[in-house]
């Protein structure tokens, strides 16, 4: 009975959680790095406001981290531009938030002057350097990531975001920690470093459910394959031949699936060896394609 309350007030509302389109999470905010658009300070600050938000600002070191993990990520190499310029009175953020985290690199030019991301490696890397705020480079953008309730009669279980970066992280099951059922999600996992690895436990299920886990972010090579007719009984474990990694589920009737979390994690070199050839559970693969 508790299940069935559970469950029917899932279909009148749902908390979603919110990024603009394309942009990653990271601490209850929303980044996306524009690498191909160059443009001024004030024109990249203006294009942020178009998503809702302004030029990142940044508040503490794991922020800072993250965007040179990221920027270098997505390709850039030289600097991008963040939220932060002195016009003569002293350095601010643009979205107005307290300039309570510092790190300007050590050589400063005089006002007025806007400030870019590092992400060169001989160059103070992740420390915010001054440029002319009319010279055209990439930039980096912050929204506020928000939950927001939408209405809903369809499958209350959604799959969450489908990207996820870093080194270090879970990927949640559908609904968790609450069971879900009839869902195909797929996730995708970009780590920082030369490996991805990943240890997911076992699924335990009334429902029929189908797995596909591939290395990189298509589906060219395939790591292994198996549905709820051969489960694994213990965490399986697996890393990528590079630093991406993507994980499809398929389960397809109303029996319930139980909650689990995945783990993943970047390395230098990869922590598990995988089975060879992969596994090729073919039975009812087909209804995926």
């Amino acid at each position: 009975m508790v299940r069935n309350l559970i469950v029917s007030a899932a279909f009148l509302a749902i908390a979603v959680s919110q990024c603009p389109s394309d942009f990653t999470q990271f601490n209850n905010k929303c980044y996306k790095v524009f690498n191909y658009n160059s443009l001024t300070w004030a024109q990249a600050d203006g294009s942020c406001q178009d998503y809702g938000g302004h030029l990142a600002s940044i508040h503490d070191n794991a922020t800072d981290n993250f965007l040179i993990d990221y920027a270098r990520q997505v390709g850039v190499r030289t600097a991008a531009w963040i939220g932060v310029r002195n016009r003569g009175s002293g350095p601010s953020w643009s979205d107005s938030t307290a300039l309570d985290f510092k790190n300007f690199a050590p050589a400063q030019d005089d006002p007025p002057i806007c400030y870019a991301f590092s992400a060169v490696a001989f160059y103070y890397p992740g420390q915010w350097i001054p440029q002319s705020c009319d010279a055209l480079m990439a930039y980096i953008c912050q929204a506020d990531f928000s939950p927001s309730v939408a209405a809903s009669t369809v499958n209350p279980f959604t799959c969450g975001q489908p990207n996820y970066y870093g080194n270090n992280g879970t990927i949640q099951s559908p609904g968790y920690p609450q069971v879900f059922h009839k869902v195909d999600c797929t996730w995708q996992i970009s780590v920082f470093n030369n490996y991805a690895n990943i240890e997911f436990p076992p699924i335990k299920a009334l429902a029929y459910w189908y797995l596909e886990i591939y290395a990189g972010n298509t589906r060219d090579t395939l790591l292994y394959t198996t549905t709820s007719f051969s489960p694994f009984n213990t965490t399986l474990k697996l890393s990528s031949n590079n630093p991406q990694m993507m994980i499809r589920i398929m389960t397809e009737d109303n029996d319930d699936v139980n909650p689990f979390e995945i783990h993943y994690s970047g390395t230098d070199s990869p922590l598990y060896i995988n089975p060879t050839p992969p596994s090729m559970i073919k039975s009812r693969a087909n209804r995926l394609h």
